[in-house]
């Protein structure tokens, strides 16, 4: 009969049959002889759901709340999440399939170009222009969700490893990290009130594009 099965958020399984308490998908597993062979497990409601899912805010906004405080990982190190594997395990469940690395996710809408602007235009346009739960804030190596307005700034939903910091070093200052590591909701200048924070307005000094995510058909 079904075994029960753990995933995680973004999981795709093909679907066996509707049961009276939720499903049954099929997955691959490893048999005695090492080979992989189909199995089924047993899905509640709670659990899982037919893919795709409507694409909300409100079902946005319940995948993300699951996710948050999970662990930073390197390229998907431990089975967490990196910034742009956490923008793409949220968005998969409503059929919104992205690239894997944070260059290329920012360039699957139409993209704005914040470069070269100071930090608090860059908020302004954010704030006028994005769309929340379906909008992308970049910057050089990084990527958020962007989620709307909070006390009149823009608030974005990442997975984040640390923010760049001076510190003192041998030969003089080095760049160091202030550790955060894992999926937050921050401003864009989260960790202003650090004395040595290497950019003045922390994440917005360097936040280059904002993409808006394309309506889906």
């Amino acid at each position: 009969g079904p075994v029960a099965l753990t995933g995680h958020i973004g999981t795709l399984l093909p679907l066996v049959r509707q049961s009276p308490g939720g499903f049954v998908a099929a997955f691959p597993r490893r048999d005695a002889g090492g080979l992989a062979v189909w199995t089924e497990a047993g899905l509640a409601t709670d659990q899982a759901a037919v893919w795709p899912l409507s694409a909300t805010p409100a079902n946005i906004a319940r995948l993300g709340n699951a996710m948050i405080g999970r662990p930073y990982g390197w390229g998907g190190m431990l089975e967490n999440r990196d910034c742009s594997s956490l923008t793409r395990d949220l968005l998969i469940p409503f059929g919104i399939r992205l690239p894997r690395n944070s260059a290329a996710q920012a360039k699957v809408g139409a993209q704005i170009d914040l470069s070269g602007l100071e930090p608090e235009r860059k908020e302004a346009l954010i704030l006028a222009d994005g769309k929340p739960f379906f909008s992308f804030i970049r910057l050089p190596g990084h990527i958020g969700l962007y989620l709307g307005e909070f006390e009149g700034k823009p608030a974005m939903f990442h997975s984040i490893w640390g923010l760049r910091v001076d510190t003192a070093g041998p030969n003089g200052p080095m760049n160091g990290r202030a550790i955060i590591g894992k999926a937050v909701i921050t401003s864009l200048r989260p960790g202003v009130e650090l004395p040595n924070l290497t950019s003045p307005a922390g994440l917005a000094d360097r936040v280059d594009t904002l993409t808006i995510l394309p309506e889906k058909e």
